[in-house]
């Protein structure tokens, strides 16, 4: 907890979370804002579900490939994006249906990259602590992210105004990502392996 990158990270997932659940909790009402009927909301929440799903195969290969946190900025600034594409693009089915598709993708790799992102950093042995730590942050700012958006709502009149507010919180997210970079000391899983294969060099 000493070292800033733990911060940067609780602070880059409290920002996804006020973006992902302060986003999603105000669909309906937003839809039969814009003209939407229940039955097309209803087919946009589904087709987010699948394609969240699936975006978390999508981003799992890219894991092998490149730095995690570079991951996490891009990932983060896909769904800022998608959200700007809710502001400015929806006015029939097939924007809603696009727009809901690109935020499905781009959400799917906050679920995979945020258990490798403590796990990388600071040991797999130590993932349950490490999470329990930032946990009580990220629960809080997931749980005031609806009433912000809400509040912003209520106060401007538009929903614009929120999702525009949901928008930044992503791309600060994905800054802050990528300012964390990786601890310079070995996690405590490695360091254990390690000194366990020199004991067995020893006992040879």
């Amino acid at each position: 907890m000493r070292n800033p990158a733990f911060w940067l990270i609780v602070v880059s997932w409290s920002l996804g979370s006020i973006g992902l659940g302060g986003f999603q909790i105000h669909w309906l009402p937003y839809f039969h804002d814009i003209g939407f009927s229940p039955a097309d909301a209803a087919l946009a929440t589904t087709v987010y579900g699948i394609c969240s799903l699936s975006g978390r195969f999508l981003w799992g290969p890219f894991t092998e490939k490149l730095p995690l946190r570079l991951l996490l900025g891009l990932q983060s600034l896909l769904c800022s994006l998608a959200v700007v594409c809710f502001i400015v693009l929806v006015h029939d089915l097939p924007t809603l249906l696009f727009s809901i598709v690109f935020f499905g993708l781009s959400v799917g790799g906050f679920f995979i990259l945020r258990p490798l992102n403590v796990a990388n950093y600071f040991g797999r042995a130590n993932i349950g602590a490490v999470s329990g730590a930032m946990r009580p942050v990220v629960t809080v700012a997931n749980a005031a992210g609806p009433l912000l958006v809400g509040g912003i709502f209520d106060y401007f009149g538009a929903y614009s105004w929120s999702f525009w507010f949901v928008a930044a919180c992503w791309l600060i997210a994905g800054i802050t990502a990528v300012l964390a970079k990786p601890p310079r000391h070995a996690p405590a899983d490695r360091k254990s392996t390690r000194l366990n294969s020199s004991h067995v060099s020893e006992s040879r």
